[in-house]
């Protein structure tokens, strides 16, 4: 009698909805393939999954043989030329599920994403990929993103686990291009690092991605404005005090000095009084341009990211109107106690 020895099949998770999204893809047979072993990935420990492709008009002619091999595949198509950062952003759009992988095709393959995705449900953090080493920008890269906010490094890749309630935090954010590409410098964001395997060799970044590091660079030093402009409005009304400091210590050498070198007094009061109302005029346009930025900024509502309390105020209630609760839900109040 032959009996079965193996192992009981695993029971699928059913209590999530799992969105992968691809921002790109490789329209070849090592690229299609690799999306169908994700799917059979999914398949094999979630219920209830979904694929999402990104494609501009002409790749997605190359990709349509996927619905022949991949189930519960959804194709995106986008202009031509939309950027990699407003894929993402379309992609955290039009997922519905509860956690969201953002990623590439080459990454995909590389990368353990079903342990990822059980990190991220399961810490309900933002679960990042890395790489181990970095590049000889990494200091400077590392500096920018730290001065625009947020955690910056040659070492990100891009593949990106978001659970459903960050992930709508990051998509409503005005900066939502870099927040949903690189982790904000934020108390309320929860960051979970997952590096790439030792043994495995990932593809050089050659020259391809090159203008999409320098628009990634420009992006960071826009970002910079809102600090840039406080700093702009500090320095300019300083400049205007010592300005207007100058033009006293003008006026009081000439009440008080009788010998002084012609022209002096002219040319001083000429440069300071220029240097005032520049630095009155620069104070007063960094000033309404702050007032203009926060006025269109919309409102986070994430102001509290934590409580703590030992108040138990339903437990005070109940004692001081010494009231009782029957088991068949009828409200019944204690007589009080004779004395």
């Amino acid at each position: 009698m032959c009996q079965n020895t193996g192992l009981p099949p695993k029971k699928l998770r059913e209590d999530v909805l799992v969105s992968v999204g691809m921002t790109a893809i490789m329209p070849t047979e090592d690229g299609l393939e690799a999306l169908r072993h994700l799917s059979v990935q999914l398949n094999a420990h979630f219920r209830y999954w979904e694929i999402l492709v990104i494609a501009d008009a002409e790749e997605a002619a190359n990709i349509a043989p996927l619905f022949n091999v991949v189930p519960n595949l959804r194709l995106l198509k986008v202009r031509v030329g939309t950027s990699t950062y407003r894929r993402r952003f379309v992609l955290a759009s039009e997922a519905i599920g509860d956690v969201l992988v953002m990623s590439t095709g080459p990454e995909a393959t590389n990368l353990d994403l079903v342990t990822m995705i059980e990190t991220s449900i399961n810490e309900a953090s933002l679960v990042i990929s890395r790489r181990r080493k970095g590049n000889l920008l990494d200091p400077l890269i590392g500096v920018l993103g730290k001065a625009s906010g947020f955690h910056v490094s040659t070492r990100e890749m891009q593949t990106v686990v978001y659970p459903r309630s960050m992930l709508e935090m990051l998509a409503a954010r005005p900066d939502k291009d870099l927040a949903l590409r690189f982790a904000p410098r934020d108390a309320s964001v929860k960051i979970t690092e997952t590096l790439v395997p030792e043994n495995l060799v990932l593809e050089r970044r050659g020259l391809r991605g090159t203008g999409r590091r320098l628009a990634l660079i420009q992006k960071l030093m826009v970002n910079l404005a809102p600090r840039v402009l406080g700093y702009l409005s500090i320095l300019s009304a300083l400049v205007a005090f010592a300005a207007l400091l100058f033009v006293c210590y003008v006026v009081g050498v000439w009440i008080f000095f009788d010998a002084i070198q012609a022209g002096w007094i002219t040319t001083s009061l000429l440069l300071s009084g220029t240097a005032a109302f520049l630095g009155l005029a620069v104070f007063c346009l960094a000033s309404g341009l702050q007032m203009i930025i926060d006025l269109v900024s919309p409102d986070m509502g994430r102001d509290v990211i934590e409580e703590r309390s030992t108040v138990d105020l339903f437990s005070e209630v109940m004692t001081e109107l010494n009231v009782d609760y029957d088991p068949n839900g009828i409200e019944a109040a204690q007589p009080p106690e004779k004395k």
